[in-house]
């Protein structure tokens, strides 16, 4: 049946009134288209010749990534955006609405050579010092979170899952310090001194410089 007269008004207003709650505005647009087209041209690369982020078959890391993209998919701009420049990563998200397995990992040195730009460029750059600004701003119940993010500064209300879920990553962090080659990868990308117990007990350079005086 047809909705209710009113309801896309309704939901539209909604919307809008959270677009500062969660990042969106014209100071952070920059930072965010240039987020988006890096994370998918990344793994638009990875997922080349290969029907999932870590080889054939899917794990932790795809259903991890693949909610944001199918809803970036199905928004016109974004979606428009993907499927022309991003076709492995349609196909992809397209084989996560019914995963199965279609052959094996690759060995952890592929996997590691493959995803290490996005790592660098995205997860070490962008996305966690991000989590660590929003973790301070959460323990410190600030109103406003304020991180230095590629050269600028990116505010928004804090998150308290996203706060839980650095507190997850440095935990698994610790359980995970005997793997030398994974702490190998995540100190070449940047990403270890945001996992570290120094970061965690807020003795970590990086993490002071997500913070701002703004």
């Amino acid at each position: 049946g047809e909705a209710p007269a009113g309801l896309e008004d309704s939901v539209r207003a909604r919307m809008t009134g959270r677009l500062h709650h969660v990042g969106s505005s014209p100071e952070t647009l920059p930072i965010i288209e240039a987020s988006f087209t890096r994370a998918a041209t990344a793994l638009e690369k990875i997922l080349t010749g290969r029907a999932y982020v870590f080889g054939g078959r899917p794990c932790l890391a795809d259903f991890g990534l693949v909610g944001q993209f199918a809803q970036l998919l199905s928004d016109p701009t974004p979606g428009a955006l993907l499927k022309e420049r991003a076709p492995n990563l349609v196909r992809w998200v397209d084989r996560m609405e019914n995963p199965d397995v279609q052959g094996e990992f690759v060995s952890f040195a592929h996997a590691a050579e493959d995803v290490a730009e996005l790592m660098r460029a995205e997860v070490a750059a962008v996305y966690l010092p991000w989590m660590v600004a929003n973790a301070n701003a959460v323990a410190d119940d600030e109103s406003n979170v304020r991180a230095e993010v590629e050269g600028g500064l990116f505010t928004q209300k804090p998150q308290r899952y996203a706060a839980k879920a650095l507190a997850e990553l440095r935990k698994k962090h610790r359980l995970a310090a005997d793997h030398a080659g994974l702490e190998a990868l995540l100190r070449e990308t940047g990403c270890a001194s945001f996992l570290s117990a120094d970061a965690e007990n807020g003795g970590d350079d990086e993490e002071d410089a997500t913070e701002s005086d703004a």
